[in-house]
């Protein structure tokens, strides 16, 4: 079976009408996520409210960035609404820039420098001893498991401070109930030990 041959005439005007094609296609995704904006804009303020305002605003960018994103691979054929196609992936765009934020913004040992630290003034390092002291009893209170979610909670002793109880779950290798159960218990112990 012989093959056409191409001119390269032909071959242009193929490339130059799939160019148009795809600008056109990605003007059409534009208009469909940029339809649905509002709905990036209820995500973040309904599930990462707890955030301060720049960061909800660079969460309502990365989330119009994702809708886009999401529209260039959206078939009508999926017989969904395009909200509901898109949900997940704002979502995820918002958790992925959380988790870069974190990573970028962990304090390391080498964050602190040691001049500043021996710049203290001397009644704010016996404060922290003494504070450091009371804290280390009060968790000697306290089972592994419940100082373990703690410190994964606030940050505390060197671990990283983890926002959910799923992510503490997930680092412990327990459920994010039991994660939350040890938490709260343990909190329990520390207000009744400060009390006492």
């Amino acid at each position: 079976m012989k093959q056409k041959q191409v001119t390269p005439n032909e071959d242009s005007r193929a490339s130059f009408s799939s160019t148009q094609n795809e600008e056109q296609k990605r003007e059409e995704a534009f208009a469909l996520a940029s339809s649905c904006f509002n709905l990036a804009d209820a995500i973040v303020h309904s599930q990462f409210g707890y955030c301060n305002e720049e960061t909800q605003k660079d969460l309502i960018q990365e989330g119009h960035i994702a809708l886009f994103e999401a529209a260039l691979t959206y078939d009508e054929r999926f017989k969904t609404r395009f909200s509901t196609y898109g949900y997940p992936f704002v979502r995820n765009a918002c958790h992925n820039y959380l988790k870069k934020l974190n990573a970028s913004i962990s304090p390391t040992n080498e964050d602190y420098d040691d001049a500043a630290i021996a710049a203290e003034p001397e009644e704010d390092k016996e404060e922290k001893a003494r504070f450091t002291e009371i804290l280390n009893q009060s968790f000697s209170k306290l089972t592994p498991r419940q100082k373990e979610a703690i410190c994964y909670r606030y940050g505390l002793g060197g671990y990283p401070m983890l926002k959910t109880f799923v992510q503490i779950g997930k680092a412990m290798g327990i459920s994010d109930e039991a994660a939350r159960s040890h938490v709260s218990e343990g909190i329990v112990r520390l207000r009744n030990e400060f009390h006492d």
